[in-house]
């Protein structure tokens, strides 16, 4: 090679690095024009909670006369045994959808969740002793892997996801029976049955204290099972015909609806005391507690409502109109949606228990500047509740050619993993205290500049307190040198 040549080839180089050098310290290696804002104070967070009314915010068409309801937190799953079609409705939380529908046996009644296993039990109660088993469902395939035998009529179905033990409460109609079956659910057997009192409905478990409720609609009473031992260690009188139980385990207080009486008995689980009773409507069923908003939500079957309980205050705070006689009802507290099955419409009432408040922030960083433009996309989720369904839009200046990105989510964010051009990713799992990073790469165009402008807009669901950080313009510079 020439000395010219070489003496050339070593001035491109060297202008390379220089205009390189100054591209950076001009504009900077950040270039990024959002500045990092505080978490929301617990007084914002409780300001947009304090104005919110539960709304009813869909209704989802599901099988014939719908009767119990569970939900797996960890999946965003909703399981509805439809007692009149003998199926099982799989609804997605997120789409309020049917994604699918399960046919475990005839006449299914109710349904426990252990979401640390993905296993979903429904009981098939038949009618007047016709039925005694429990279907086990797995949920990643949406398929019945097993049935259980238990006593005649099982009907409510209690989980301990802790000690995976399902408790399921035997009425047996035709016989004097009364009793719980207790089932392992590692081997799917039974392995203790429990005598508690007359024709036993609803169960309610509390995992932390390993405590397990039971309403005995013929006695008035509530039988309190030790699940360590297997046996009753009391049991507390409530009101006429007790047939559902929920269970704030962050308050370890006991919600029982007495049918007859149109009330709930407000059990203290320390005491295994009833400490109030709160009226409620007409004919109440089922006991739905969120322990997020620590709201008890109660269906009742006479008049087409549920009734909202304030758990601090133990009053009625709301009462919300659902579909023709509310029967089951299921929380997901993760993301505060409750769930009602109307046994005469074949519906689901989706309850929206508040307004999710989440701070939702964006950043750009530069990676590499030149011909190959490298940069990365920032996405924080400050909290305090979950934001998924966010969407991160970025669409990118049309100097920037044969664009490229990558994704990762930590924190359990999920994000889709990779694409090309213009960036709009839904954020399908995006929890409190979680991120995103998306790294970018494109050809630029001679010598320019130019704004690109990222934006993360929460779901209809979250409300963002600040919506100063929700955009991000970071500055896009390319050169490319020519010498003769």
């Amino acid at each position: 090679m020439s000395t010219k040549r070489f003496t050339l080839s070593l001035l491109s180089t060297a202008l390379a690095v220089v205009a390189m050098a100054l591209l950076m310290i001009l504009y900077g290696l950040n270039g990024d024009s959002s500045q990092a804002h505080a978490m929301p104070d617990a007084g914002s967070v409780l300001a947009h909670q304090a104005i919110f009314t539960p709304t009813v915010i869909a209704t989802i068409t599901v099988g014939v006369i719908p009767q119990g309801v569970g939900v797996n937190p960890a999946t965003n799953r909703i399981y509805v045994a439809n007692y009149g079609g003998g199926t099982v409705s799989v609804i997605d939380g997120m789409s309020n959808t049917v994604v699918a529908t399960l046919t475990p046996v005839t006449q299914p009644c109710d349904v426990g969740v252990n979401p640390n296993t993905n296993r979903i039990y429904v009981s098939n109660c038949g009618f007047m002793g016709s039925g005694n088993t429990i279907s086990v469902i797995d949920g990643a395939s949406d398929t019945v892997i097993t049935t259980v035998t238990t006593a005649q009529d099982p009907y409510g179905v209690g989980v301990n996801p802790v000690t995976n033990r399902i408790y399921v409460a035997n009425a047996s109609f035709n016989s004097s029976g009364d009793t719980v079956s207790v089932i392992d659910g590692a081997s799917n057997t039974v392995i203790d049955t429990v005598t508690v009192g007359q024709t036993p409905w609803g169960v309610g478990v509390n995992p932390t204290t390993n405590y397990v409720y039971v309403a005995n609609g013929n006695s008035n009473t509530v039988s309190v099972i030790d699940g360590t031992s297997n046996t009753v260690i009391t049991t507390v009188t409530v009101g006429s015909r007790p047939f559902g139980v929920g269970v704030n385990s962050n308050t370890n207080r006991i919600y029982v609806a007495n049918s007859d009486s149109n009330t709930v008995s407000v059990i203290d689980g320390t005491s295994n005391t009833v400490i109030t009773t709160v009226m409620v409507g007409s004919y109440p069923l089922c006991v739905g507690v969120n322990p997020t908003t620590n709201r008890i939500y109660v269906t009742n079957q006479s008049d087409n409502t549920i009734s909202v309980i304030d758990g601090a205050s133990n009053a009625v705070t709301a009462v919300v109109t659902v579909d023709d006689s509310p029967y089951g009802v299921g929380v997901n507290p993760d993301t505060s949606r409750i769930y009602v099955a109307s046994g005469m419409t074949g519906t689901v009432s989706v309850i929206a228990d508040m307004i999710g408040v989440a701070d939702l922030a964006v950043t750009q960083r530069w990676a590499q500047v030149g011909i190959m433009l490298t940069y990365t996309l920032s996405v924080h989720n400050n909290g305090p509740t979950a934001a998924n369904g966010a969407v991160l839009s970025d669409t990118f200046p049309a100097a920037l050619t044969d664009v490229a990105w990558t994704c990762v989510g930590t924190g359990g964010a999920t994000c889709t993993a990779s694409s090309t051009g213009n960036l709009q990713d839904i954020i399908t799992t995006f929890p409190p205290d979680s991120m995103m990073t998306y790294t970018i790469k494109g050809w630029g165009n001679w010598l320019y500049t130019a704004g690109n402008t990222a934006t993360i807009a929460p779901p209809a669901s979250v409300t963002d307190p600040d919506g100063n950080n929700n955009t991000s313009t970071l500055n896009l510079h390319c050169y490319t040198l020519f010498i003769n």
